[in-house]
């Protein structure tokens, strides 16, 4: 049976992307609290910013431009993705299954284009390592056709719970904070001048290993959440926030994987929407999708749906309100 580090791990950055999908349009600061009403405008201008995580597609028809991705916007979501699937050196992973920390601190990763990744504090007792990750001016090369670099500064301290095993100690949970968190600078190649820049921090992020050292099952899930995250654009001044996000995820007899995810989001005026499962997210025993649906539920009973379609292909269509979204691309 495949594993689950990747597919939990998409989930997770699916949810904080999904989030700030329907929180474009609100602007001002956070102070009215009403339920945000979604409508056909915020979520097509939402589509280029999740592009890199979720493609939304209509089906048939001619294909429509790709989406001139934000690159800000798009980096945030990698940065959600990465931060909530993993510490580097395997110290936070889902699924695999997620060996646990030892008493010898990792060693540093070094970035492509420079900077660290390290760990200025870390001790280990008993099975439980409680330590302090940064990431320092650490360096990545983009996957895109400029090869713009990608910049992270910033801690996470966390505690990695073990548990025994015959093979060795295996994560139990993981508890992690970081209230001033990491900025995610977007630069040209040369790094001569900055394209975006933004900030996450999150606190009482929680993983829960359903079943150490083995498979998750639907009695006994995997599940990842954290209490508040907030997402701010440097150069714009926006901060968009999501609270109580619950990601959970199990495996069937046959090898399908069924993802469920909760949460809520804030547009930056304070206003605020939910989202939710209302049919899992499934994929099948080879990681094609299989199918699922997100419900994004605003004020004066508007609301959102994203239905994934089977295949390879990470892709979903969308409706508003009933109204079908069509000025985004084909669905491959």
């Amino acid at each position: 049976m495949r594993t689950s580090m990747r597919s939990a791990a998409l989930a997770a950055g699916t949810v904080l992307s999904a989030l700030l999908f329907v929180t474009c349009r609100g602007g001002g600061t956070d102070s009215s609290g009403e339920g945000a009403e979604i409508d056909l405008v915020a979520v097509e201008t939402g589509v280029d910013q999740i592009a890199g995580i979720i493609n939304v597609c209509r089906p048939g028809g001619s294909l429509r431009a790709a989406p001139v991705v934000d690159p800000g916007a798009q980096a945030t979501a990698a940065l959600i993705s990465r931060l909530v699937s993993t510490y580097r050196n395997g110290n936070l992973r889902v699924g695999g299954p997620p060996r646990s920390l030892g008493p010898t601190k990792p060693a540093d990763s070094f970035g492509e284009c420079g900077g660290r990744i390290t760990y200025p504090s870390y001790s280990h007792s008993n099975g439980v390592t409680t330590a302090t990750l940064e990431f320092d001016n650490y360096c990545e090369v983009s996957d895109d056709a400029g090869g713009n670099r990608i910049i992270s500064d910033g801690t996470i301290s966390f505690v990695n719970t073990g548990i025994p095993s015959a093979s060795g100690p295996y994560t139990d949970r993981v508890e992690a904070d970081s209230p001033g968190g990491v900025t995610y600078d977007t630069k040209t190649s040369n790094g001569a001048s900055t394209i975006s820049s933004q900030r996450i921090s999150f606190r009482d992020y929680l993983l829960d290993a359903g079943v150490p050292g083995a498979v998750p099952t639907a009695a006994n899930p995997n599940r990842i959440g954290w209490a508040e995250a907030s997402v701010t654009d440097l150069v714009g001044g926006k901060t968009y926030r999501q609270t109580d996000v619950s990601v959970t995820e199990h495996f069937t007899p046959n090898g399908s994987e069924l993802v469920t995810i909760s949460g809520r989001g804030y547009r930056s005026n304070g206003d605020y929407y939910d989202i939710r499962t209302t049919s899992p997210i499934t994929n099948d025993a080879n990681g094609n999708v299989v199918g699922g649906v997100l419900t994004f539920t605003g004020g004066s009973g508007t609301q959102a749906v994203m239905t994934f379609l089977p295949g390879a292909t990470f892709q979903a269509t969308m409706t508003v309100n009933g109204q079908p979204v069509m000025n985004v691309p084909a669905c491959r």
